[in-house]
């Protein structure tokens, strides 16, 4: 490849790397323990039907995420390293994108390089900090990839056209691949399909006429429309499935959708001005328009632009549309647990920078008409080389919140004094450190400012189990199983509690609780089955044991429990032979050699 054509990509992939070169030691944080470090689906041996089974509907997610743990483990970098490559292949595809876009309406006569400005821009704004350093969002940046290169993939197909029938064929094939990835790795991937269509009309039809000439290619796209669809009647989707109950406490769709207006004026605001960057934004709840009137002039206003300039300036129409579209799977009316999160801005930030670059473009080219061009463009230049210095200063700042969870934490609280999930997981970081009292006091905090928060009273509850303080912890527990009765988690913990006071009649319905919103708890099937042997009923802990085995098979302290309860049911010969088993797996038979 010639230097005039390699240096582009080469300064947006140095930016990138130069960006998030101190991030590969940063721990685990929030929901990596969830969906990784405690995710049997991800840490055990590479299972491909044990992924699917853990989340249908973000299986490329959680398979990428149990490749990492195969390759290295819980060792963190390995799965920075793979976050930071998705994002220095998309801002690429960015790259692409935008110059397709560019060079499929090649209209003005600027000599500003926007498809770069608006790469540069995106690959190393702090605003996308939280979908690279943050390991868990790599479903967002990974369903990204997916969705950027489906939407470059098919303008390909189209470009190739008539002059290339069979590459056309092998691009729009290479597109539909793309797009059905993309379904299975995050849901707001739903709209890619829509996506194509507008980039369809906008670049490559022209007007609707000849848009419904081309319904026959688009059509592919329609049973990929409906993957998510189908995953949800399937009840394969469990985010989907689980909105409206996780949310039924906080707004409703009504309240959601005005909150958001909010919500996307934020998101413009950090991107103008990325100043007091939080993981847990504080967002207070719009009933009204009285509540959100200023945000929505102004998002009627940018989308008024877009219409205004679909003429004169098709890329910066086609990015406002995007932008919008983008966002509309979680910032519309569908109620998510959380008003704001930054990375829901990954890929729509990818639609706006187009529209501001592509406008300013324009600009410039009837500028330099006037002023002359090398000025002119010497000054745009120098500009976007001071704005995306600053900006990458920026990211390498804000990457050092993530440095520790407590650095995290802290900032959280700091920004959010009034959220008690910043007070919960700092106690949580604590509690880990051997810190339980100063633990106890950050849990208290939260279930004073939050008492609807269930995993104040939870870890509340934990925080006293590690003290011994089995009364304190029932009490605390029995809250957060009230607060939240689908938090499996919390009926776990408060069985347990039962279980170390020998109530055994009040510990068995929490754990059976636990399993029937978890199958993956390994401790209730080996609690429940002690309960059960404990009330003299080895049946039971049969039924219970046999479960266990039949999800995992190498549990050596299922079988040899097992073999207890076939022994205490009389069955003397089979209940030997687990036991036997269960030492040659390695389990600790008591009194064995």
């Amino acid at each position: 490849m010639p230097v005039s054509r390699i240096w582009r990509p080469a300064l947006v992939v140095g930016s990138v790397l130069a960006c998030y070169q101190g991030v590969y030691h940063f721990p685990f944080q929030f929901d990596d323990n969830v969906f990784i470090v405690t995710n049997r689906a991800v840490t055990s041996s590479l299972d491909i039907g044990a992924v699917w089974a853990n989340n249908p509907a973000r299986f490329l997610t959680f398979l990428s995420l149990a490749i990492n743990h195969q390759l290295g483990g819980l060792d963190v970098s390995g799965y920075h390293v793979f976050n930071v490559a998705i994002h220095v292949i998309n801002s690429l595809l960015v790259l692409w994108l935008a110059g397709l876009i560019r060079d499929m309406n090649n209209r003005g006569a600027s000599r500003f390089d926007w498809p770069l400005a608006t790469t540069l821009v995106f690959a190393v704004h702090p605003l996308q900090t939280q979908a690279v350093t943050y390991i868990w969002q790599r479903n967002t940046s990974l369903a990204a990839m997916f969705y950027i290169l489906s939407l470059g993939l098919y303008l390909t197909s189209a470009r190739a056209g008539a002059d290339s029938p069979k590459a056309a064929k092998r691009w729009l094939a290479a597109s539909l691949v793309s797009a059905v990835a993309a379904m299975f790795t995050k849901q707001f991937s739903v709209t890619l399909p829509l996506a194509i269509v507008a980039a369809d009309y906008f670049f490559v039809s022209g007007s609707l006429a000849k848009l419904k000439e081309r319904a026959s290619r688009l059509a592919l796209f329609i049973p990929v429309f409906l993957v998510i669809p189908i995953l949800t009647a399937l009840n394969m989707n469990e985010e989907v499935l689980h909105i409206g109950m996780r949310a039924r406490n906080m707004a409703t769709p009504g309240e959601y959708l005005l909150t958001q207006f909010n919500v996307i004026a934020m998101y413009l605001r950090l991107l103008v001005l990325p100043i007091n960057q939080n993981l847990d934004y504080e967002i207070p709840l719009a009933r009204a328009l009285a509540d959100c009137w200023p945000s929505l002039i102004l998002l009627m206003t940018i989308a008024g632009a877009g219409l205004a300039v679909i003429r004169r300036n098709r890329p910066a129409a086609f990015g406002v549309f995007f932008f919008f579209l983008a966002l509309s799977v979680e910032s519309s009316f569908f109620p998510l647990e959380d008003m704001a999160f930054e990375h829901r801005m990954y890929l729509p930030m990818a639609g706006v920078l187009m529209a501001v670059f592509s406008v300013t473009a324009q600009g410039l080219g009837a500028l330099s008409e006037k002023a002359g061009g090398k000025f002119v463009n010497f000054g745009a230049t120098a500009a976007l080389v001071v704005i995306t210095v600053a900006l990458g200063a920026a990211t390498i700042q804000r990457n050092q919140v993530w440095r520790t969870e407590d650095s995290l934490w802290k900032d959280v609280i700091g920004k959010s004094p009034g959220k008690a999930r910043g007070y919960v997981n700092l106690g949580v970081s604590l509690l880990r450190n051997g810190k339980t009292a100063e633990a106890k006091k950050l849990f208290e905090k939260a279930v004073a400012l939050q008492p609807e928060y269930p995993y104040g009273h939870f870890n509340l509850g934990v925080a006293w189990q590690v003290e011994g303080g089995h009364d304190q912890a029932i009490e605390a527990l029995r809250r957060a199983v009230g607060v939240d009765p689908n938090m499996a988690e919390a009926h776990l913990a408060l069985a347990n509690s039962f279980f170390r006071k020998n109530l055994y009649m009040a510990a068995g319905p929490h754990y059976v609780a636990a399993l029937n919103l978890r199958r993956d708890l390994t401790e209730a099937y080996i609690n429940l089955g002690s309960v059960y042997l404990s009330l003299r009923r080895p049946a039971d802990a049969i039924k219970v044991y046999e479960s266990l085995i039949r999800r995992e098979p190498g549990n050596a302290e299922g079988v040899y429990n097992l073999g207890v309860a076939r022994l205490m049911k009389g069955d003397k010969a089979e209940g030997m032979a687990l036991i036997e088993q269960a030492r040659l797996m390695g389990f600790a038979v008591p009194g064995g050699k």
